[in-house]
């Protein structure tokens, strides 16, 4: 079997999310530099994603999990999965700070 057209593709859509992430960013930056309704506007969408996306991430450190547990142990999976969402969150905690759109912070 030969991976090499699936990694082209791969390759084509990571670039393409890498544009759509900054795009946003350049866009939210924009709106926090605005009037007060843009901030607020950027503000309320921040709260409504952020934990969705994060109890995304959770939901999928369990699917994965259990699958990988058969295979190498749910330990490294778990670990795996821990660390690119804490890669996601420092980097999304980052980019927030720089437009002054604060993450909700747990309680």
């Amino acid at each position: 079997m030969h991976l090499r057209p699936y990694a082209r593709a791969m390759i084509r859509i990571c670039k393409e999310e890498s544009f759509h992430q900054r795009q946003g960013f350049d866009a939210s930056l924009a709106m926090m530099k605005g009037t007060q309704a843009q901030k607020d506007l950027v503000q309320q969408a921040v709260n409504r994603w952020w934990w969705p996306v994060l109890m995304m991430s959770a939901q999928a450190t369990e699917t994965r999990s259990t699958a990988a547990s058969r295979s190498r142990g749910a330990s490294s999976a778990s670990r795996t999965t821990t660390c690119a969402r804490n890669s996601f969150v420092d980097a999304t905690v980052e980019q927030a700070g720089f437009s002054a759109s604060p993450c909700p912070i747990p309680i």
